[in-house]
């Protein structure tokens, strides 16, 4: 694969996991096009470097939900505790949807027409997400919670962004954007997290420069991204990402049309 090849994938992975423009579109506009060849292990590592990111961005959240479970009888925890209700019941829809229809999903992957019109999708999400004339509330609530769910789930489809739909359908849902920001990532921490058990399961998994090289440009890129994402979504300026989708999209669909030819 090269050094260069990895330093590629490994910011492409974090700034693609994160912004909402499809992390897994991506790598597979890179794989097809570009031809980098990846193991199972070096999309682990791909996968950890984006989990770290996240879990060092939220750590006070996450410290304060785990305090919560410990000190169940704490009532000044009991908001944390619901959060962590509203993560495991968001969890549930891809969990179970990731695992019936699995193998028609990876069929998917290999269409490039579809990876052409789901970048265009995910943008028109975004761009009427800051223009849906919704109401703010103040707690997420167990319908919203899942309704998220059912959303994230979508974006096991390639070109479906994951955060870009949990936030679309938070702010659709007339959340805050700060907490729809907050729980669109708690969120994607079990769905990662089981990706990447998953992936880890092979029964060879080396560890190399390429991996380590990986890990680190996907966890600094991952960390930059959220910082970006959160200043845009406070200034709504969520849009800016559509125009790009669609571009992409055309472009992915000249791809698609000049390879069927």
């Amino acid at each position: 694969m090269g050094i260069v090849n990895a330093i590629i994938l490994g910011v492409t992975q974090g700034v693609t996991e994160f912004l909402p423009i499809s992390s897994s579109g991506h790598l597979v506009l890179i794989g097809k096009f570009i031809k980098i060849p990846t193991s199972a292990s070096f999309v682990v590592f791909l996968h950890a470097g984006s989990l770290l990111a996240i879990l060092l961005y939220f750590y006070k959240d996450i410290k304060k939900i785990a305090l919560s479970l410990i000190f169940y009888k704490n009532k000044s925890l009991h908001n944390a505790r619901r959060l962590f209700a509203f993560i495991v019941l968001g969890t549930f829809p891809i969990a179970l949807i990731g695992g019936i229809w699995e193998q028609k999903i990876e069929a998917v992957f290999q269409n490039t027409f579809f990876l052409s019109f789901a970048f265009f999708f995910t943008g028109v999400l975004l761009f009427f997400s800051e223009r849906f004339p919704y109401r703010k509330i103040k707690y997420i609530q167990y319908r919203r919670a899942f309704i998220i769910g059912i959303a994230q789930a979508f974006a096991l489809l390639p070109g479906i962004s994951r955060s870009g739909i949990t936030i679309s359908a938070g702010l659709f849902l007339g959340i805050k954007r700060k907490e729809s920001f907050r729980f669109a990532f708690l969120l994607v921490i079990p769905a990662i997290l089981g990706a990447l058990i998953k992936t880890g399961s092979v029964r060879e998994f080396l560890v190399g420069p390429e991996e380590v090289i990986a890990f680190l440009f996907a966890f600094l890129s991952g960390c930059a991204s959220l910082v970006l994402l959160k200043k845009v979504i406070s200034l709504r300026k969520l849009a800016y990402f559509s125009f790009y989708l669609w571009g992409i999209s055309l472009f992915t669909l000249f791809l698609a049309l000049r390879h069927f030819q």
